[in-house]
C-alpha cells in the first residue's frame, strides 16, 4: 500500500469526533497552578480556624440563631422551618439560616445542632474563596490579584465577630459570593457551570438582602455584554429580588417590621457620612485611623445630626465627593465593561445597607459586605498594567489596608472566642434533658451587659 493510501486510514492525532473535547495533558504550568490554588485555600482554612478555634472545636448557637430560629424550628415541622420568616425584625427570607437549622432540628440529634449551623456557615464563608481561586474572573484575573483578594476577605478591618461562623449572619458572606459571581467571565462557561452558578446565586438571593442589593449591578453587566450567562444572572437576580421585596412589603403592610427600621425619627443626615466612615475609610485605613480621617472631613461617626444644618450639608458633600472621586479613579483604571456595574453595585450596597441598619449606623455585621467590596475594588487592576507611580500607590494602599486588618484580626475578642466564659452547648443540653423547664443559654455573653442572656425554649408544638 502506498504512503498516500495509508494516510487515508490514519486519523490525525488531534482529530476528535464532534461533541467530544480533547483532554489536554497536564503541564508543569497547570500543576503549579493547582499547587498554588491548594496552597492559598489551605492558608485560608487555617486562618479561619486560628481566628477562633473554639468555635469549630465546640460549635455554638449565636444569639437569635438559637433563641429565635432554632426555637421556632424545634417547635414546628421541617417545611415550616424552611419557610420561616421572623416577624418584627428586618423583614426578609433567610434561607442560609432556615436550611441548616431545619436539618439540625428535625434530622439529627440535638447534641449536633450547633455543629450543623456552624459548619454550614463555614461552607458559605469558604465559597467566595473557591470562586476567586478556581473561577475565571473579569476583575481579579492574575495570581497576585486572586491571592490579594483572598487576603482582603480574610483581613478586612470590617470583619465582625458577630457575623463569624453563624447562620443568621452568613447572609453577609452570601453577598460576597454574589459579588465574586458578578465578576465572573461567563463567555465560555459550560452549561454545568451556568447551572451551578445560577443555583448558588439563587440560594444567596434567598438568604437575606445583601445579594439583592446587587440587582442593578447584574442588570448593568447583562446590558453591557448581553450574553447568555450574564442574562441568566440578571434574570435570577430579578426574580429573587422580587421575592424578597414581596416578603418585606407583606410584613410592612401587616405592621410586622421592627420599629427600629425606617421610623419617623430616622437620622437621614447620618447616611452618607456613616457610609463614608464604616464602608470607605474603615476598610482602607483600619480602626486606628478611620476616626482621624472622619475628623479631617469634620465629623464623628453617628454625630452628624448634632451639627448645625449648614455644617451637616458641608460634611455630607465632602464625604460623597471623596468617595465618588476615589471610586472613579479606581474604576477608570480598570478597562472592563464591568466598570459601571462595579460602581453602581458598591454605591447601592453601601447606601442600602446604611439605610437598613439600626439608626443608620452600619458598623459591626453591617460593615462586613461593603467593607470587603471596597477592598476588592482596590484590587480591580493588575499592578503591572499601571504606570510606575500608580503601582507604588497601589501597593502602598493595599499593603497598609491589609496590615491594619491583620492588626485587628482578633478585634473584639469576646465575639471571636468567648469559650472560657460562654455556655457550652453539651452542658446546657444536659441540664435541659434533666429538667425540661430549663432554658439552655447560648452565645454571646457581653462583658458590659452580663444581665443580657440569650435563651432557648425547647418545646414541641402539639
Amino acid at each position: 500500500m502506498s504512503v498516500a493510501a495509508q494516510r487515508q486510514f490514519v486519523a490525525p492525532a488531534d482529530t476528535v469526533r464532534p461533541g467530544r473535547q480533547v483532554e489536554k495533558p497536564a503541564t508543569p504550568v497547570a500543576a503549579a497552578d493547582t499547587v498554588w490554588r491548594l496552597g492559598v485555600a489551605a492558608a485560608v482554612l487555617a486562618a479561619i480556624y486560628l481566628r477562633a478555634p473554639s468555635i469549630l472545636n465546640h460549635p455554638r448557637f449565636w444569639a437569635e440563631e438559637g433563641s429565635l430560629f432554632f426555637r421556632e424550628a424545634y417547635g414546628s415541622s421541617f417545611w415550616e422551618s424552611i419557610f420561616f420568616v421572623p416577624q418584627n425584625t428586618a423583614g426578609y427570607f433567610l434561607l442560609c439560616a432556615n436550611l441548616p437549622i431545619a436539618i439540625a432540628a428535625h434530622l439529627l440529634p440535638l447534641k449536633f445542632a450547633p455543629a450543623v449551623t456552624t459548619y454550614f456557615s463555614l461552607l458559605i464563608q469558604l465559597m467566595p474563596f473557591a470562586v476567586i481561586l478556581w473561577g475565571k474572573s473579569l476583575v481579579w484575573e492574575s495570581k497576585l490579584q486572586k491571592t490579594l483578594a483572598c487576603a482582603a476577605l480574610l483581613l478586612a478591618a470590617t470583619a465582625s465577630g458577630e457575623a463569624w461562623l453563624n447562620s443568621i449572619n452568613a447572609q453577609v458572606y452570601c453577598g460576597i459570593i454574589s459579588l465574586v459571581l458578578l465578576g465572573e467571565d461567563l463567555r465560555d462557561a459550560s452549561n454545568k457551570k451556568l447551572i451551578l452558578y445560577g443555583l448558588i446565586q439563587a440560594f444567596c438571593a434567598l438568604s437575606g438582602v445583601y445579594s439583592t442589593f446587587l440587582f442593578f449591578a447584574f442588570v448593568l453587566k447583562a446590558y453591557g455584554a448581553p450574553i447568555r450567562g450574564n442574562l441568566i444572572q440578571a434574570l435570577v437576580s430579578l426574580i429573587f429580588a422580587l421575592v424578597q421585596a414581596g416578603v418585606f412589603l407583606t410584613l410592612h403592610f401587616s405592621q410586622h417590621i421592627s420599629h427600629k427600621k425606617f421610623s419617623a425619627e430616622f437620622p437621614w443626615a447620618e447616611v452618607i457620612p456613616n457610609a463614608f466612615y464604616f464602608h470607605f475609610a474603615l476598610p482602607i485605613v483600619g480602626h486606628e485611623y478611620a476616626g482621624k480621617v472622619a475628623s479631617l472631613v469634620g465629623f464623628s461617626p453617628s454625630q452628624v445630626h448634632s451639627l448645625p444644618t449648614s455644617e451637616q450639608r458641608v460634611v455630607i458633600f465632602l464625604c460623597a465627593f471623596t468617595m465618588l472621586l476615589v471610586l472613579g479613579l479606581i474604576l477608570l483604571l480598570k478597562k472592563t465593561p464591568l466598570r459601571p456595574a462595579l460602581l453602581v453595585g458598591f454605591l447601592t450596597a453601601t447606601l442600602l445597607t446604611t439605610v437598613s441598619s439600626v439608626g443608620a449606623t452600619p458598623g459591626g455585621r453591617y460593615a462586613v459586605f461593603p467593607g470587603a467590596y471596597m477592598l476588592l475594588l482596590l484590587l480591580a487592576e493588575e499592578p503591572k498594567h499601571l504606570k510606575r507611580i500608580l503601582t507604588y500607590c497601589f501597593f502602598g494602599v493595599v499593603t497598609f489596608s491589609l496590615w491594619q486588618g491583620a492588626r485587628s484580626f482578633y478585634h473584639l475578642q469576646n465575639y471571636w472566642d468567648c469559650h472560657s466564659v460562654c455556655p457550652v452547648w453539651e452542658d446546657e443540653l444536659a441540664k435541659w434533658e434533666s429538667d425540661h423547664s430549663y432554658l439552655p443559654q447560648v452565645w454571646p455573653i457581653h462583658a458590659n451587659k452580663p444581665e443580657v442572656k440569650w435563651l432557648i425554649r425547647l418545646e414541641k408544638s402539639n
